[in-house]
């Protein structure tokens, strides 16, 4: 399948998702009158965001210019091989039994930096920003928010 009708499928999918979240986030979450940016806000700024990008992703998909086709010998980034995926999967079902025990700031630098060198990621700041963003993550979680991580 070429890759403009699977952008366009792609789209018109998330697109469906995006409407149907839309639509069940006043049943599913309810509203407090506090303040404005209550509990719906954030699944409310996702869906339209994702509705937004889908939207674009299918209006990119019928400007067939954009799309070159690939040569023969080259290779597609996104290709991973089944055994590749399967040892992802096996770290995330590890990481998933560990982090209880381990916690959330070792377990999560450990697994993914695994993860990141099965995926083949060779260049150093590549690890420096993900460490940099786990570092940021906690901190915002344990000292601003103030949700106990494990």
């Amino acid at each position: 399948m070429k890759k403009h009708i699977q952008d366009r499928i792609s789209g018109v999918v998330l697109l469906l998702l995006a409407i149907t979240i839309w639509v069940l986030i006043p049943y599913e979450i309810k509203a407090f009158d506090v303040s404005q940016m209550g509990p719906r806000f954030f699944p409310q700024f996702l869906s339209i965001a994702l509705m937004v990008l889908s939207g674009i992703l299918i209006l990119k998909s019928f400007n067939k210019s954009g799309y070159e086709e690939a040569k023969e010998d080259e290779t597609d980034p996104w290709d991973i091989s089944e055994l590749r995926v399967g040892k992802i999967f096996l770290l995330l079902i590890i990481y998933i039994g560990i982090i209880e025990m381990v916690g959330f700031l070792i377990s999560t630098v450990v697994i993914m930096s695994i993860a990141m060198y099965i995926l083949k990621v060779r260049k150093w700041y590549h690890y420096v920003i993900f460490y940099v963003i786990v570092f940021i993550i906690y901190y915002v979680f344990k000292e601003i928010m103030y949700v106990q991580l494990p």
